[in-house]
């Protein structure tokens, strides 16, 4: 075969790829879209997922690309040291940076044990994920930026890892209401050598572990169905925990845990306290909430919501810290209610007031009447 052949062949090659694209795999795939805007957050997140089993047993081949804008606390002083509860007041300190976020993934999961409505009840996963994080900020005035020594991923980060693990449970509706049954779990193992690319841009070579499980029981089904208009009541828990390991482990990943998308961090887990502070390397949370939801109204486009709730958390293994009096572990806890509000079936926001029962806020006393939260806890 000559070269103009051999050109030939290779030129009809992707124009026969989009066509088989477009014929066989966009029909079989489910997406999802995510919104996220907030006060401090501004963010879409897409995911595509398509069945690619040969049985009966589902083998689901997913991906997603998300973007946010927002900002990176760190709440330490110049020496490195986590600040203390009441050491700060509103305008003392700049204690975060503006920052973007954009994020990607490509996994793949396997079930191997069906229940008896053929539904995955033990499941196995793996995959890549990756994340730049980039962090910039005209104030000049701030602690990120104050620190002495800097953390590498001061400016921000280019992170890639794999991601494996196990699922196991069930977690439904009832009768296609909001109210959730079932039980449910995960454990997950992280890699990120550096390399992986993870020093082009920050520092990161770690691995981690992470656990999680939860579990609903209705106490009135209905849950706001728009022809019946009722009120549902159910209750949950959860516990989650992780522990992290390396030569360096980025902010990121101190202040959150991980599994097969990860969560936000202890405190913003354990509600009520200043988001990234506890950025510890171990750390688990538990939590319990009384959900009532509906009834629809507005022809379904609003549902309203009351949320109960108490958490708790536990941290170890602060980077910087010298002693146990540095704030190298502790416990905390929080209480509080938050009312909710459902709009259009697609996005839930939950308006949370709390009171931290352990330790205070950093600005001193034991209320945070106000703070924003996109869909329930867990």
């Amino acid at each position: 075969m000559n070269d103009q052949s051999r050109l030939a062949r290779s030129q009809r090659r992707p124009g026969l790829l989009v066509v088989a694209f477009f014929l066989f795999v966009l029909p079989n795939l489910h997406a999802e879209v995510a919104v996220r805007v907030g006060p401090l957050i501004w963010g879409a997140q897409v995911r595509i997922e398509t069945d690619i089993s040969p049985d009966d047993y589902p083998r689901v081949l997913g991906g997603s690309l998300g973007a946010a804008f927002g900002s990176t606390p760190y709440l330490r002083g110049t020496d490195g040291t986590p600040f203390r509860a009441g050491e700060l007041s509103g305008g003392d300190i700049q204690t975060a940076s503006t920052s973007t976020f954009l994020g990607w993934n490509a996994d793949i999961s396997q079930a191997i044990l069906l229940n008896r409505r053929n539904e995955p009840v033990v499941s196995v996963f793996a995959g890549y994920w990756g994340r730049l994080d980039n962090r910039f900020d005209e104030q000049s005035e701030t602690t990120l930026f104050m620190a002495d020594p800097e953390p590498d991923d001061v400016r921000g980060q280019l992170l890639n890892s794999l991601r494996a693990g196990l699922q196991l449970g069930r977690v439904r509706s009832v009768d296609d209401t909001p109210v959730l049954e079932g039980l449910d779990a995960e454990l997950t193992f992280e890699w990120a050598p550096e390399q992986f690319l993870n020093t082009v841009f920050g520092n990161a070579d770690f691995t981690r572990v992470s656990a999680r499980a939860r579990g609903f029981v209705p106490v009135r089904s209905g849950g706001g169905r728009h022809e019946t208009r009722q009120t549902g009541v159910y209750a949950g828990a959860h516990v989650i925990g992780d522990y992290t390991r390396g030569s360096a482990v980025p902010i990121l990943v101190r202040s959150s845990f991980g599994g097969r998308f990860g969560r936000s961090g202890l405190a913003g887990t354990v509600r009520g306290y200043e988001s990234g502070r506890f950025d510890s390397v171990a750390k688990a949370a538990a939590g319990a909430e009384l959900r009532i939801v509906g009834p629809q109204l507005g022809g379904a486009a609003f549902m309203p919501g009351l949320v109960l709730f108490t958490d708790a958390g536990y941290y170890s293994g602060f980077e910087g810290a010298d002693s146990p009096s540095d704030g190298e572990s502790g416990w905390i806890a929080s209480s509080g209610l938050g009312a909710s509000v459902t709009m259009f079936n697609a996005v839930t926001l939950v308006f949370y007031s709390s009171y931290v029962l352990a330790d205070e806020l950093l600005t001193g006393g034991r209320l945070n009447p106000l703070s924003v939260g996109f869909g329930y806890h867990f």
